[in-house]
């Protein structure tokens, strides 16, 4: 769910699949308030989540928000538990359990991804 509000966030074909680690980081850097040990998630960026679940489930951001409000609370802390404290130079795809991030470069690459699933297909 994470990986996928993030590949929209990146204009990335909305498809499940990694988002390279070097995308990751642009995406990565903009969730955060600038400065501070302990970083918070901006409020901009829950915003962007919110719309994008509104979009995606046909509801209204009123709504999403009213029903799920402590879930997504819960969500973003986590997020922010887990990676608050990571810098843009410590992430490690291995050590990256919420997003789905890979360290291959042709995950940067939508028509490379296209190419590796049809060979295996």
């Amino acid at each position: 769910f994470l990986t996928s509000w993030a590949r929209n966030w990146l204009d990335l074909p909305q498809e499940m699949a990694p988002i390279g680690l070097d995308r990751f980081k642009a995406f990565f850097n903009a969730l955060w308030t600038p400065g501070g040990e302990k970083r918070e998630i901006r409020d901009n960026m829950k915003a962007d989540f919110l719309g994008w679940a509104a979009e995606k489930s046909g509801g209204e951001k009123a709504d999403i928000a009213d029903r799920l409000g402590t879930v997504l609370t819960d969500l973003f802390e986590s997020v922010a538990s887990e990676y608050g404290a990571v810098a843009e130079s410590d992430l490690d795809p291995r050590w990256i359990h919420l997003f789905w991030v890979s360290r291959d470069p042709a995950a940067e690459d939508p028509i490379t991804q296209k190419e590796n699933e049809n060979a295996h297909i």
